[in-house]
């Protein structure tokens, strides 16, 4: 497996531009990275890859999300998010289905505060979440979200570490978080 994501404490903010969730940010031996769209691009198009995620609640439980199938299309693209094939027991937050149908994150586009691509009518869902991410209108998971402590891991106004089909976890934010790739 390869790290392209974690958090694991307010070290390092990751309310960033375009740029920088482009090229990356952050030590993937540290407590935060984030490997960096263009080069997750690159990874997932020369083959066809899995992703993992790795939940950790501040109660020291964790949870997991794998998708078979995942890739990421060019910068021209915005990196718009392709994932299939979910089995875990952390909640199919990435492609969670609203009442009307629509699907939450898969097929969509990248936002950062500085560059909007989200579906929400009203404003950047990375500017009002602080991060960058797959916004639609605007999430069910956010693991760029702003570091809560465990004293208040409540998700203020959205602003947490989310994945909200996580049991228990519809408001309250993660402390540990990781994604993966793998060929």
């Amino acid at each position: 497996w390869t790290l392209i994501q974690r958090r694991s404490s307010r070290d390092l903010a990751f309310n960033r531009s375009w740029e920088e969730y482009k090229n990356g940010f952050g030590d993937p031996g540290g407590a935060n990275y984030w490997m960096g769209l263009e080069r997750i691009h690159l990874m997932t198009n020369l083959h066809r890859y899995s992703l993992r995620v790795d939940l950790e609640s501040f109660l020291n439980e964790t949870t997991y999300a794998k998708y078979e199938e995942f890739s990421l299309q060019c910068e021209a693209d915005n990196y718009t998010l392709h994932i299939n094939g979910y089995t875990g027991n952390a909640g199919n937050a990435l492609q969670y289905e609203e009442m009307n149908g629509r699907r939450l994150h898969d097929g969509l586009a990248f936002s950062t505060p500085d560059q909007d691509h989200d579906q929400h009518p009203d404003g950047n869902c990375a500017q009002l979440f602080q991060s960058g991410w797959w916004f639609n209108r605007c999430y069910w998971a956010n693991l760029n979200g702003v570091y809560r402590a465990s004293t208040d891991s409540y998700c203020t106004n959205g602003q947490c570490i989310a994945w909200k089909t996580a049991p228990g976890h519809r408001d309250v934010s993660f402390k540990k978080t990781s994604m993966w790739i793998k060929p």
